[in-house]
């Protein structure tokens, strides 16, 4: 009663939405597709109405009739002849005797396309079977349970006839066309469709919630030709900041980044847009500075397909920062760190243990000149060298880069420098700060791990994990003072990065 005196002034419903038709009938359908996943297969509305109050506000009466709970029965196969129906009623994995539910029957039939893969239909559409076709019929009820036979039409193996690409104005469609796993002349794939709309929205250049794949087959002749229809998105980035305050007093950071270079047509102006795009090449410049105190400068150059035939990547990058410890308004010629090196590195896609796995082997230089820089070891004056290679065997299945639903991320990488004091062959027991680290010597690893899982709807789980191992050669020398795990801080002072930290 106080409820119904409160209503014209105050409403206490959960929900205040307003009433529309489309979604009040997709609305009964979900409540009937609740009972069918929890065996009231016969589940119906028998009447509803919708009407106003006294008040003004809509009504809805519906009476249900919830009808017996079904459980499943036997189910038999007929007409399949490519897989035995051992192997058939194991994918399905529903046991005699289960709650019916006619969601899980379908996902496990194809019926319901979905990403994860796994069901009947994908297993045939895998291995080229296009127009292949199951139809679950009731066989028989008795009492409460639900007896299935399964018609199962394998058809011919359909062959990828053509393949087209629309929407890539300013990218090359090579550039697309060689992230393919559909190619003419192949067996048609389902998960081959799935895993070329990743390698598409991984590259970046596109809207990944926009690829379209549309498969045509050709009953007539056995093939099919598929479209890729894709729309660009702008992928270069500029980034521009300033700070002022504190001890810093002035800071600024100037970067850019073009994902999608062509260096080929870098002297051709119609290509350029601003800059000459669309060969999926990377070109990065990004430089920060406080003034005289703190000034660096990163420039590097990607080509994701080195000769243009094989995925193997190359990288090139050079550095230049210079810090000096002297706070604002002293000389800060009297006290700084400088740095100048780069480096190149080859990656390949490897085939072992699967083909998302990447292979990448780099050659790195750094060259360290320190004046009156107290440094960790008691490194204050002098020069250091560091020349290390780096190994890094990654596996990437993200679905998404952008928002990612599913998949992981996972690396394992070994940096290490030539022993040069057991190549030396001198005793460091008494030698000086400056003979030790003149070649800096250590080995390292890393270990990085994200794991994605769509739990429902847009909730997804991740699982992140990360390991760090530092070693040295000479037990007289002891770590270096360069390459050193810090952990916490905010990521900020990038000239954190200046001694490899």
């Amino acid at each position: 009663k106080t409820r119904k005196v409160l209503n014209p002034y105050a409403r206490f419903s959960l929900s205040s939405a307003k009433f529309d038709p489309k979604k009040y009938d997709e609305s009964k359908d979900n409540l009937l597709n609740f009972y069918n996943s929890l065996g009231f297969r016969d589940a119906v509305v028998e009447r509803d109405t919708v009407y106003h109050n006294n008040a003004g506000n809509l009504n809805i009466d519906m009476q249900v009739k919830e009808g017996h709970k079904y459980y499943f029965g036997n189910i038999t196969w007929r007409g399949n002849t490519r897989y035995p129906d051992s192997l058939l009623s194991a994918i399905l994995n529903i046991k005699k005797g289960a709650i019916y539910n006619r969601e899980v029957l379908y996902n496990k039939l194809g019926k319901t396309q979905t990403a994860e893969g796994g069901d009947i239909s994908g297993l045939y559409q895998d291995d080229g079977y296009l127009f292949f076709n199951i139809d679950p019929q009731e066989s028989s009820i008795t009492n409460d349970t639900i007896n299935y036979e399964m018609r199962v039409v394998e058809g011919p193996q359909a062959t990828i006839k053509n393949i087209t690409i629309v929407g890539n104005d300013r990218t090359n469609e090579y550039v697309l066309r060689r992230e393919l796993r559909t190619l003419p002349g192949n067996k048609f794939s389902r998960s081959d469709l799935i895993r070329t709309q990743r390698e598409i929205a991984n590259l970046g250049f596109f809207d990944q919630e926009k690829i379209g794949i549309k498969p045509t087959p050709n009953p007539s002749d056995g093939t099919v030709d598929i479209e890729y229809s894709v729309v660009e998105k702008s992928s270069d980035q500029l980034q521009l900041s300033a700070g002022f305050g504190g001890s810093v007093r002035f800071y600024g950071n100037v970067g850019i980044a073009f994902n999608n270079f062509s260096i080929k047509n870098i002297f051709k102006p119609k290509f350029w847009d601003p800059l000459p795009v669309g060969d999926g090449q990377r070109l990065s410049i990004n430089y920060q500075s406080n003034g005289a105190f703190f000034n660096s400068l990163n420039c590097s150059f990607t080509e994701p397909w080195l000769g243009g035939k094989k995925p193997i990547s190359l990288t090139t990058s050079l550095i230049g920062s210079r810090l000096s410890s002297v706070g604002l308004g002293g000389d800060a010629n009297s006290s700084y760190l400088k740095v100048i090196g780069g480096g190149v590195s080859i990656s390949k896609r490897v085939k072992w243990p699967d083909d998302n796995f990447v292979l990448s082997v780099g050659l790195n230089y750094q060259n360290f000149f320190l004046k009156n820089y107290q440094l960790l070891s008691g490194f204050v004056d002098g020069y250091a060298n560091s020349l290390y290679f780096k190994t890094v065997l990654s596996r990437y299945s993200i679905d998404q880069p952008l928002y990612p639903r599913s998949g992981s991320d996972i690396s394992l990488s070994f940096q290490f420098t030539p022993p040069w004091s057991s190549l030396s062959g001198k005793d460091f027991t008494n030698a000086s700060v400056s003979e030790k680290y003149q070649w800096i010597e250590y080995f390292k690893f890393r270990f990085k791990a994200d794991w994605y899982q769509k739990i429902i709807g847009n909730l997804v789980l991740k699982v992140s994990a990360k390991m760090g191992f530092l070693g040295y050669y000479n037990s007289t020398i002891g770590y270096a003072p360069f390459e050193r795990f810090q952990l916490g801080g905010d990521g900020m002072q990038g000239f954190q990065a200046f001694v490899g930290r």
